[in-house]
């Protein structure tokens, strides 16, 4: 049986990831329109596998019984998620005063909280979608390469530039100029100081929601949010993850950690769930495998330009099936 568009409302008050914040506001923007039986198979998978999933959907129906919307009514995603995990991550729902309609139709939000930032990444300076990629090169000679799926700000000012990651991956080279600024990369677990180096950044991991430094060349400081005190040199070679209150102790740099820089996803005895999830960031969309497969290693190299093509590479090295559910929602089965 196919489960109604909205149940009761979840009145509990944890914050969601923004992550999964966005990903509820892209469904609900979907289903304004009338959906076909793939699109709303989807959606029910999406709902379905992950617990904070469906919270996340049913505060979406609290919101809409809240502000009387109808699904005739015009709903830009950005106003969608802006209000979604404002709503979410406020500890009383009442400080939700009004939405208005403007002229052109735009639903503003009056909002009284303490919460009053969007979700990350929405209005940031650079962005990249699904399997996109996009090169930076400033003037005094730093390049910053973002990876799929990043979002980041850029604030120059007096004798540093602070460059914010919302979520994605990046790699940097500093500037070689006399005048280069020192660029300081920061999340939301804290800041990476480079001392004349080449690094890569990537916030949050699939299955951690930290912040992970590899360094191919020179030096980096990390320096976690809320231990200031708690600096740690990572060389060249050497990659750490770190949170907020601390940093892990670092360990050798996974050779395969830039690969995406070439174009290339490389798996070495990774877990075919964990390499579906990899590759997934390069196109929109469910790619998922049976739970039985979860398991299976990989081991090649795979070209992130065609995710098919990898797919199909990937399904005949393990002998399993490809599903096409629809082109956005591709499952590995037994063969």
């Amino acid at each position: 049986m196919s489960r109604p568009l909205f149940g009761p409302v979840d009145t509990q008050s944890a914050a969601l990831p923004p992550a999964i914040v966005a990903q509820a506001a892209h469904w609900l923007v979907t289903l304004e329109q009338p959906a076909d039986d793939a699109t709303l198979a989807a959606w029910q998978h999406w709902r379905q596998a992950h617990p904070d999933h469906e919270r996340a959907w049913q505060r979406f129906a609290g919101l809409h019984q809240d502000l009387g919307i109808t699904r005739q009514e015009h709903i830009s995603p950005t106003i969608v998620s802006q209000t979604l995990h404002q709503t979410v991550e406020s500890q009383d729902r009442r400080k939700l005063l009004k939405w208005t309609a403007t002229a052109s139709g735009a639903l503003l939000l009056g909002w009284a909280g303490r919460h009053r930032t969007p979700v990350p990444g929405w209005l940031a300076d650079y962005r990249t979608g699904s399997g996109e990629q996009r090169e930076l090169a400033l003037d005094d000679g730093t390049r910053i390469i973002l990876n799929t799926r990043t979002a980041i700000d850029i604030d120059t000012g007096g004798l540093q530039r602070v460059l914010t990651l919302y979520h994605g991956e990046i790699a940097i080279t500093s500037g070689a100029e006399p005048h280069a600024l020192t660029t300081l990369v920061a999340t939301r677990d804290g800041q990476v100081r480079p001392i004349g180096t080449r690094f890569v950044v990537r916030y949050p991991l699939p299955d951690n929601p930290h912040t992970l430094v590899t360094v191919t060349d020179g030096m980096v400081r990390i320096t976690p949010r809320q231990a200031s005190d708690s600096s740690v040199d990572l060389p060249a070679g050497r990659q750490a993850l770190f949170s907020r209150n601390q940093v892990a102790p670092s360990e050798p740099a996974a050779s395969t950690s830039s690969a995406w820089i070439q174009g290339m996803l490389v798996a070495d005895r990774m877990r075919l769930d964990t390499f579906l999830t990899e590759l997934g960031r390069y196109r929109p969309g469910i790619l998922d495998c049976a739970p039985e497969l979860a398991g299976r290693l990989v081991t090649g190299t795979f070209m992130l330009a065609d995710t098919d093509q990898a797919l199909q590479a990937l399904a005949l090295g393990l002998q399993l099936h490809l599903r096409y559910r629809t082109r956005y929602w591709v499952t590995l089965e037994a063969a």
